[in-house]
């Protein structure tokens, strides 16, 4: 486990409980790497991992890019559907992340505000 020195080193690495926003980060794009084609992610529109990773595969690059081409994330009932609670935008970066290396930010989630 590190300590808080190295931590203040990079202020976007911040602790969540005894793992870092870094290492989560990390974990996760793991697994969408490794995660079957099955894997519902947009629970609103029934979008599976394995239709977004074929979007990717024809080009899209930005979340904008993948709602158009599958429908994800254009829902707005996350907070009833997905388990998590919230809305599939940042599963999406994340999938974009491990497919591509890209981090970019999509701005303003469009399915619920």
């Amino acid at each position: 486990m590190r300590d808080n020195a190295d931590v203040a080193e990079n202020r976007a690495d911040t602790w969540v409980g005894p793992y870092t926003t870094v290492e989560i980060t990390s974990m996760l794009i793991l697994n969408f790497k490794t995660a079957p084609d099955t894997t519902k992610v947009c629970y609103c529109n029934d979008v599976t991992l394995g239709e977004i990773r074929a979007a990717i595969k024809d080009g899209a690059k930005s979340v904008d890019e993948i709602r158009e081409a599958t429908g994800a994330c254009t829902g707005n009932r996350c907070e009833e559907l997905n388990p998590s609670g919230g809305c599939c935008e940042s599963d999406i970066i994340g999938i974009l992340a491990a497919c591509t290396g890209s981090k970019g930010p999509s701005g303003k989630c469009k399915c619920c505000g």
